[in-house]
């Protein structure tokens, strides 16, 4: 009997129909579930992967969400422990620094100011390094979770500014101490060229109009927070500090105002003799810039941000903005936009309190293999029905050949079934 074109081995080498067992086998198994699913799944039908070095912008929010939940949630004497703990990182982290951009020569520093802002952007970021890895509150990033936490109704009001009040008062407290203790009982900027630099750094901050200091300090937030988002989107801890770390950067080179580093700056200068009025420093320097860290780190990073990263994909509205400020049209479209809020609304209850973003990915991808396995299936059986009907509408004689037909063609009836039921 002549197949033509045909061939069964043909169509079982098409799907990659192995005997290996091995090659047969896919194991999904999210963290939530109880038991282990096993799917036997070809390998050649998997094309895409499931490991990924970055967590996405749904994961990134769900965690932030949660760190809100836990830093509202603080005892008040562990919150003071923390805020304590992060003033002490800060004033470590510019001792260093400051002691490094000191060390240049004032002629090179006039013929190349930017090498001591870039050797300051070195190391001043080490801070942000401690405050993560170890552990602290800072009321930097913490302006940006409680904005977040409070468009995700996960925080009241009255918790964000109980946090954000005593974190700020714990952070200028150990910044204050530590700059005593570390920077200023050591004599480490005893030495007349340290001694001016620090002066100087001081004196600029201090008589900076007010609203320039604001205007930097929006920026400087938002470059801060931006990293912080950064540090959460990455799983492995050199990603973490290396995104920490350039953002930093680009904060300090450009000379961007930080209220919690001006707790430090400023007041070693006073210690070291700097002409300032502390009452002009905090009118002058403070206020604004911790005004403008509020609103670059809150009210951008952690409003905006958080808008984009819960945007819906299919242009059915954001759940985050009022509903007095979703787009409005026709009847129809309010009830069905209604019905997907309901519908979100649900997933979010369920993500929240089920699972966790990567299983519900991990959910997914598997019911998308199944999709695929399920097609795949009905495509082979299909091509197999049609290889079997030219079997059985060949006879011995329409071919011109005479290929032997043993047993009444039961042979190759038994390949077909074979085949059917391998797919």
């Amino acid at each position: 009997m002549h197949f033509n074109s045909f061939n069964l081995q043909a169509v079982r080498d098409a799907f990659n129909f192995k005997k290996d067992g091995s090659q047969r086998e896919l194991r999904i198994t999210p963290s939530f579930w109880t038991e282990e699913a096993d799917v036997d799944i070809p390998k050649n039908m998997m094309h895409f992967e499931l490991p990924s070095h970055v967590n996405e912008k749904p994961d990134v929010q769900h965690q932030m969400e949660k760190l809100c939940e836990k830093k509202a949630s603080l005892s008040f004497a562990r919150l003071c422990f923390l805020g304590l703990l992060s003033g002490v990182w800060m004033a470590l982290s510019a001792s260093c620094a400051m002691t490094a951009a000191a060390g240049i020569s004032q002629d090179v520093v006039k013929e190349w100011p930017i090498i001591s802002k870039f050797v300051l952007s070195l190391f001043a970021p080490v801070a942000m390094h401690f405050i993560v890895v170890f552990g602290g509150e800072f009321f930097s990033g913490n302006c940006m979770y409680f904005c977040v936490g409070l468009l995700k109704k996960r925080v009241t009001i009255e918790q964000a500014v109980n946090n954000l009040f005593w974190v700020f008062i714990w952070n200028a407290l150990g910044c204050v101490c530590a700059t005593y203790m570390c920077l200023y009982l050591t004599q480490i900027f005893a030495g007349e060229q340290e001694r001016k630099f620090v002066i100087a750094a001081a004196q600029a901050k201090a008589n900076m109009p007010w609203m320039t200091s604001l205007i930097r300090a929006i920026p400087a937030n938002i470059l801060i927070c931006t990293s912080i988002q950064m540090g959460i989107a990455a799983r492995e801890m050199a990603g973490k500090i290396a995104v920490l770390h350039f953002p930093l950067t680009m904060y300090t080179v450009s000379g961007f105002e930080h209220c919690i580093t001006n707790l430090v700056v400023v007041p070693l200068g006073i210690m070291y003799g700097a002409d300032i009025h502390v009452t002009d420093w905090l009118w002058n320097n403070l206020l604004p810039a911790t005004i403008g860290n509020f609103i670059g780190g809150g009210i951008i990073v952690g409003g905006f941000v958080s808008i984009i990263y819960s945007w819906d994909e299919q242009g059915h509205g954001n759940h985050n903005v009022p509903k007095p400020l979703r787009r409005r049209g026709s009847l129809v479209a309010q009830a069905g936009g209604m019905m997907l809020d309901k519908v979100q609304d649900v997933r979010t209850a369920v993500l929240r309190t089920v699972a966790h973003p990567d299983d519900l990915k991990e959910i997914d991808v598997s019911l998308q293999i199944l999709r695929d396995v399920r097609k795949r299936v009905a495509d082979s059986e299909q091509l197999l029905n049609s290889v079997e009907d030219r079997v059985e509408s060949k006879g011995p004689d329409a071919s011109g050949t005479d290929m032997p037909v043993r047993n009444g063609g039961a042979r190759e009836d038994a390949s077909v079934d074979k085949s059917r039921a391998e797919c």
